[in-house]
């Protein structure tokens, strides 16, 4: 909102804020409302979904079909909705018991870019599923896993995040975790 040319608050939607931005609002000193992400500053307020108890219910429904060697897939590594989600699933493990694998955990872009590198060496490892923490990596994790021979769901299982459009197309047809999107 602008008050005489002004502005009296910012609103960013987006991955992560580049430092030069942060530091105008800073310079600014007005409230900044920033979506699923944390900036160390006083005037920030952080709205987003609860991630970890989606990625808890994903890992728990994995679990009662029968997967208990159960992968992960992530953005970058210092995203704070990748840490949010790789604590809840490793907690969700945890709490049915069963064991983490650490080389069936890689980290990488949002987009589908890389995917072929990160989900096979995933898929070596042995696991049955892999939770993947969106829709847009899931359903590319699902293409490559297909290119490289496996059958999916049959050989392993891929979920997503998000309840995006774009898993509507995936064939075949990913499991996603709904997530209230801003329209």
């Amino acid at each position: 909102y602008r008050v005489g040319g002004n502005c009296e608050g910012a609103v960013f939607l987006g991955f992560k804020p580049h430092h030069v931005f942060i530091e105008h609002i800073r310079s600014l000193n007005i409230p900044l409302v920033i979506l699923d992400n944390n900036v160390d500053y006083q005037l920030a307020a952080r709205v987003g979904c609860d991630s970890a108890e989606g990625i808890r219910q994903m890992v728990q429904y994995l679990w009662m079909r029968g997967h208990d060697r159960i992968g992960f897939l992530g953005g970058e590594e210092d995203s704070i909705v990748t840490q949010e989600r790789y604590q809840a699933y490793s907690d969700a493990l945890k709490e049915l018991g069963l064991e983490e694998n650490k080389d069936a955990v890689r980290y990488g872009h949002f987009s589908a870019k890389g995917t072929r590198k990160r989900i096979l060496p995933i898929a070596q490892t042995g696991v049955t599923a892999v939770v993947c923490i969106s829709d847009l990596l899931a359903c590319s994790a699902v293409q490559e896993l297909e290119k490289a021979g496996y059958v999916v769901p049959a050989d392993i299982s891929v979920t997503g995040y998000d309840n995006l459009p774009v898993s509507e197309y995936s064939q075949p047809r990913i499991t996603t975790m709904y997530q209230n999107r801003i329209h």
